[in-house]
């Protein structure tokens, strides 16, 4: 609301109690998850500020505009490098990419994961069928006990990649 009592709209306004600037659409919501001119809304409507934005791809400065500067430094790239290790390495759902990537070891941001399991081209039925062969060879697993061992928190494949998993042991 605008000091003359009008609804604001396809304009900024700052607001005092959170000390940060959203836009205003011309249906007079708030701008979410896009770009207005230079300017970057992340998902709660506030003006990023400070931050890679945009699934690390841009960098917005401390005044809110966008910076030419290369997301090679960022972090996103480097976790995205990481999963893809793991990937071929250990096989992992996106659950436990996520875990891992964001735990006391690695200590990638929660954005940063996610930017990674995003990005990572990888076919995690397939990566389930992995698991469950290996399962099966060394442990001699039922087929109840690989879905069981499947989707536990442990290894966190779904349903639909367990079951997958499990119907194609034998090809």
């Amino acid at each position: 609301m605008k000091s003359n009592g009008k609804m604001a709209k396809s304009e900024w306004v700052y607001d005092k109690n959170y000390a940060s600037y959203y836009y205003l659409t011309s249906e007079g919501s708030y701008a979410r998850n896009t770009w207005v001119g230079n300017y970057y809304l992340k998902s709660n409507g506030k003006m990023a500020k400070s931050e890679w934005v945009d699934g690390g791809r841009y960098y917005v400065g401390a005044n809110g505009l966008w910076e030419t500067k290369s997301s090679t430094n960022s972090e996103y790239p480097a976790a995205l490098e990481k999963a893809k290790s793991y990937n071929s390495l250990f096989h992992m759902s996106k659950k436990h990419m996520y875990r891992q990537l964001t735990s006391q070891f690695d200590k990638f941001s929660n954005d940063a994961a996610q930017y990674a399991i995003d990005h990572l081209k990888t076919d995690y039925k397939y990566n389930a069928l992995f698991n469950a062969k290996n399962y099966r060879k060394l442990f001699n697993m039922s087929k109840s006990g690989l879905f069981n061992q499947l989707t536990s928190y442990i290894d966190g494949f779904t349903e639909e990649e367990a079951n997958y998993a499990i119907q194609h042991l034998d090809d």
